[in-house]
């Protein structure tokens, strides 16, 4: 019988139990900062998800005069962000569950391949919906918008890359060897948020009126403005930031999969 156990597992009273001395067991890296991470990220992101999803249910209770292109990108959002959450259940399902404690267990599985594209799909369509209504609202400043729009597309590449390299590595070991693009688009993302938060309350501010139930209504709305839009900017600081001090810490692709949840829950909520 103890021929069929894997060479990092050992029997003990009837139970198999990981073998820390094994090569196997010595080349995994550690859980806590690794899979750990990723584990509570997924937690997260299952709570915001369920945020999101009653988001859509009341847009499509009280929303009935919005187009039908409106309708469709929220649709879009609620759909392809859903299958987001159903990667990373299935990666940490795949990574702690079928493989634990097996060779497998820093091998790429195809859902966390595809799982970060999603994301950052995810985040582009959210942030130019972002950046078409500062285009709406603010025409002295298309040049900025553009400008703007730019700093997304290097984000996007960026991201592509880091993805391009998941797909080629052998393991998962390998990665932090090759990627360096992720703090860089993390950085390009945090810029462009704080751009068009500022856009759009500086184009907010000068539409006071005087008027007191006005000018009370602006300001929620430079209120929520900064809530929403700098909270992504600031988590996306804090990924650049553990990304480079701590590259062998997956913490920062924790933050990441929280931050692509909160761009989504703004956009509805806007």
């Amino acid at each position: 019988m103890d021929s069929y156990i894997p060479t990092n597992l050992t029997a003990n009273g009837g139970k198999l139990i990981p073998d820390l001395t094994s090569p196997a067991a010595t080349a995994l890296p550690p859980l806590d900062g690794t899979y750990g991470a990723i584990l509570l990220g997924t937690f997260f992101n299952v709570i915001l998800c369920g945020v999101e999803f009653h988001q859509v249910y009341q847009y499509a209770r009280g929303h009935f005069d919005d187009t039908n292109l409106m309708r469709c990108f929220v649709a879009f959002l609620a759909i392809v962000d859903g299958l987001g959450t159903a990667l990373a259940i299935h990666m940490c399902y795949w990574f702690l569950v079928t493989n634990y404690f097996t060779p497998k267990l820093i091998t790429v599985v195809w859902s966390m391949k595809i799982q970060g594209i999603v994301d950052t799909v995810v985040v582009f369509a959210c942030q130019c919906f972002f950046v078409r209504r500062v285009y709406l609202i603010g025409r002295r400043f298309r040049f900025l918008v553009w400008f703007i729009m730019v700093l997304i597309l290097g984000e996007v590449a960026l991201a592509s890359v880091s993805y391009i390299e998941i797909f080629l590595i052998p393991n998962i070991l390998e990665y932090r060897k090759y990627a360096l693009c992720d703090p860089a688009a993390y950085a390009l993302a945090a810029a462009a948020d704080v751009m068009l938060t500022s856009l759009l309350i500086f184009e907010l501010h000068r539409s006071r009126t005087g008027f007191k139930r006005t000018d009370s209504t602006i300001d929620v709305l430079i209120a929520y403005a900064i809530t929403t839009g700098l909270i992504t900017a600031l988590f996306n600081v804090y990924c650049v930031v553990i990304a480079l001090v701590e590259p062998d810490n997956w913490v920062y692709i924790a933050s990441d999969m929280f931050t692509t949840k909160l761009y989504v829950t703004s956009t509805l909520a806007a």
